[in-house]
């Protein structure tokens, strides 16, 4: 025998209406939760870097500016998801649908678990 043998085995999901809305409701929730919690580390790195471009308009070099720039919190997990779970209740904005002129506002934290 030259190495381990790997068995793969493939199936196919045929989720009744009821599962199919439970599963489109976890995957809004896991995409609202991965967008909140990258606008948190985007907003922090834009404040970080507004404390360089400042540095580097007073006529610091950027290479000095960089290494010197005040220091931003970037938000860790506990901290994102304490921000998190304080938007429960409030209603973000869902995508538009085919033929809609106006966005639909969406419930995400409807039956789905916090952690999705």
């Amino acid at each position: 025998m030259t190495g381990p043998i790997i068995k793969a085995f493939r199936y196919a999901l045929d989720p009744t209406p009821a599962q199919t809305e439970v599963l489109h409701r976890y995957a809004t929730a896991a995409r609202c939760g991965f967008n909140f919690a990258l606008g948190m580390k985007v907003a922090a790195y834009e404040r970080w870097r507004a404390g360089r471009d400042r540095l580097v308009r007073e006529g610091m070099s950027k290479a000095d500016a960089t290494k010197k720039a005040p220091k931003v919190a970037m938000p860790n997990r506990d901290q994102t998801q304490a921000d998190w779970r304080a938007t429960r209740g409030q209603p973000f904005t869902g995508p538009l649908r085919d033929g809609e002129e106006r966005p639909l506002p969406f419930a995400w934290w409807e039956g789905v678990n916090n952690r999705a």
